[in-house]
């Protein structure tokens, strides 16, 4: 009886570090694809700062003609 249970908690042990290797693995996938998540939106921050300048450039020179 005490071989039995101590087998379906080593089975559930098994089972429990199996699922939490595939947890870290999604983990870990999920941090990659934030980390490129954030560097998409720098650059699009970057993008949208010089396209501002560049149309407050272009309306000082609408507004000096």
């Amino acid at each position: 009886s005490l071989k039995g249970e101590v087998g379906a908690l080593s089975d559930r042990n098994a089972e429990v570090t199996h699922e939490l290797k595939g947890t870290k693995q999604s983990l870990v996938e999920a941090q990659a694809d934030l980390q490129t998540v954030k560097a998409d939106l720098i650059s699009a921050e970057e993008v949208a700062a010089a396209r501002e300048k560049e149309v407050e450039r272009l309306r000082k020179m609408m507004d000096s003609e």
